[in-house]
């Protein structure tokens, strides 16, 4: 059966961080999306995210990095429940090491060391091994894909020391890629998608009679879509935002693209400032996302400001808001 947008409701027990966005188009949730009980079971097309650091943009929320992976494998399984059967699960993360210009403060009394460095793709790909291991039943969660985003004109100056000095043993690389780690819930089926979208009331304007009218009407321009073809996205990360850790509207747009197909649900539970809801609706999605602004606590109503005039909130239509 094909979801209904409209059975993503608020939930009257929970205690949100701020008032809620619902609109036809879009709703957000501000808090955790450790708990995503807003969303039935097998609800959602596309889950796309890019997953906060253990620092949370320069604060510590974790005493160890153990616990900031538990706290990841719960927003996975989260995830996964919500995630309809066939449809994939895609996540951008990257190294990440703490960073010697923090203060020393902010990680005083955990186990975090400074300079400390993780292989979070990694351990991504374990928590979800893990979780298909411990935690799917009916539908196995199948590792599908590794995509690497590089981005030109990006730099980590990790190289400087080398450059300064010439010296072999003081090479680190300049990082300049992210990956994107793409996991599929059960099996897809073609024909099974196509016969779901025929008889949904969401798609009655749309001719799908075969199911050759309806691969014509989800087609995508091909050439296009040429620089995205291989396993490396070359992409420019995003500049010009407010927020703290932007999302690259390309990214996001072309994950979207290939992911889903125009009127399903596509959900960010890391929705920062908003990119993924925005390029959702710009392709004729329904959006969804999370967002409790741990990090930004002092800076709440701006936030929401933040998320409301990414997402046209704050106007009456869409169409007003472009």
């Amino acid at each position: 059966m094909e979801p209904r947008f409209d059975d993503i409701q608020e939930v009257d027990s929970k205690e949100y961080e701020a008032e809620n966005i619902d609109r036809d188009e879009f709703k957000v949730f501000f808090t955790s999306c450790e708990d995503m009980s807003e969303i039935p079971d097998n609800h959602v097309h596309l889950q796309w995210t890019s997953i906060p650091y253990a620092t949370m943009r320069g604060s510590m929320a974790y005493e160890s990095y153990s616990a900031y992976l538990s706290t990841m494998y719960g927003i996975f399984k989260e995830m996964y429940r919500t995630t309809k059967p066939g449809r994939c699960m895609i996540v951008n993360v990257s190294n990440y090491q703490i960073s010697a210009e923090l203060d020393k403060e902010v990680i005083k009394g955990t186990e975090f060391e400074l300079g400390e460095k993780f292989d979070c793709p990694s351990h991504m790909s374990y928590l979800m091994w893990k979780l298909n291991q411990e935690y799917a039943d009916k539908y196995e969660l199948r590792y599908e894909d590794t995509i690497t985003w590089s981005k030109p004109g990006s730099t980590s100056q990790r190289a400087g020391t080398f450059v300064d000095s010439g010296n072999p043993l003081k090479w680190r690389p300049e990082e300049v890629t992210e990956r994107i780690l793409v996991f599929r819930k059960g099996e897809m089926d073609y024909r099974h998608i196509w016969k779901e979208k025929r008889n949904s009331p969401v798609y009655d304007d749309v001719i799908m009679d075969t199911y050759e009218q309806f691969e014509d009407w989800v087609s995508l321009d091909v050439e296009n879509m040429r620089p995205y073809i291989s396993d490396i996205w070359e992409i420019s990360p995003e500049t010009q935002s407010d927020h703290p850790a932007p999302f690259s509207p390309e990214l996001a747009e072309t994950v979207i693209k290939l992911y889903s197909i125009p009127r399903e649900i596509v959900c960010d539970p890391f929705l920062g400032s908003a990119t993924t809801i925005e390029r959702a609706q710009a392709l004729n999605r329904k959006g969804v996302g999370y967002e409790n602004m741990d990090a930004e606590s002092d800076d709440t109503p701006d936030f929401v400001d933040l998320i409301k005039n990414r997402t046209g909130a704050n106007n009456s239509t869409l169409d007003a808001f472009q």
